[in-house]
């Protein structure tokens, strides 16, 4: 029952403006999804000030946070959405094919259903009867395949060593470049 609703460019700007995206966001916003740091701009909005916003609106809001992951402070704790997701190309340094996904414990044990099922998206991945399914009451609802390992394993040593930089590091010399 919801539409899609973009919200445009100024005439002469390459990105939304923070203020314009409020401007459009009401009550009727089911579902609002925000792009942390833009891939073609490096435009980072005020995650704090839509999240504020969203909670006047009672939207549900999505970030996607790629563009920013690794090498900007990013805490749920601090400023907490309903969804995150991202790659984990970019600053954490990881490979192609695996990636991140992050549901609010609070939509978690409520009425979120995935779209599609399968094997692994149960509680029990080697229950065969399909009469007895059941989504996990986890995360791993949204696991509708085998997981495929391999990108996450090939991952490991770009974390490693991205971890292992010191506070700061990547940051400075990103904006040394």
């Amino acid at each position: 029952g919801f539409t899609l609703k973009t919200v445009p460019v100024r005439a002469g700007e390459a990105y939304v403006r923070d203020e314009d995206f409020v401007a459009a966001w009401d009550a009727q916003v089911g579902l609002a999804l925000i792009t942390w740091v833009s891939s073609l701009t490096s435009k980072r909005v005020d995650l704090a000030a839509l999240a504020a916003h969203a909670r006047t609106t009672g939207s549900l809001v999505a970030v996607d946070i790629t563009q920013g992951a690794g090498i900007l402070p990013f805490n749920l704790r601090e400023i907490p959405f309903d969804f995150v997701c991202g790659s984990t190309l970019k600053w954490l340094c990881g490979a192609p094919g695996s990636g991140l996904g992050y549901v609010a414990p609070h939509l978690l044990t409520s009425a979120v259903t995935p779209c599609v099922r399968g094997w692994f998206s149960q509680a029990d991945p080697f229950n065969w009867n399909l009469d007895a399914f059941s989504y996990a009451p986890d995360a791993r609802r949204f696991d509708t395949g085998t997981p495929s390992l391999l990108p996450f394993v090939a991952s490991k040593p770009g974390f490693d060593w991205l971890l292992s930089q010191p506070p700061g590091k990547l940051r400075a010399h990103n904006l040394s470049l």
